[in-house]
């Protein structure tokens, strides 16, 4: 896992639910693919999708931080601290998803 997330590039646009087109099935599986069997926290900095999720994050992203973010948390061991870790992260994703699909409401 040499691959440095910046030169991972970043979604078109940011997918958001009933606003816009949806990206096609298995558009992120290129980052996804590249999870380690088990996520744990000493690995954070060499894990792709995690930092790649957490760029997609900070970029506005939501949606798509969210769908990597997934997969990292999936590997992570039941009730670890990565675990826990993981799914706040992704209800931040989640809670800023939201945000932006309110704002856009009001547009």
């Amino acid at each position: 896992m040499n691959k440095d997330v910046s030169e991972i590039e970043l979604p078109v646009h940011a997918h958001l639910p009933g606003e816009n087109i949806r990206h096609p099935e298995g558009f992120l599986d290129h980052v996804i693919d590249l999870a380690p069997d088990t996520t744990l926290s000493q690995d954070a900095a060499s894990n792709i999708p995690f930092q790649y999720g957490l760029r997609l994050l900070e970029e506005g992203f939501y949606w798509e931080a969210h769908e990597v973010l997934e997969a990292v948390w999936m590997n992570a061991v039941p009730n670890s601290k990565e675990r826990h870790l993981l799914q706040g992260i992704i209800h931040v994703a989640n809670a800023s998803l939201k945000m932006s699909m309110v704002r856009m409401a009001h547009c």
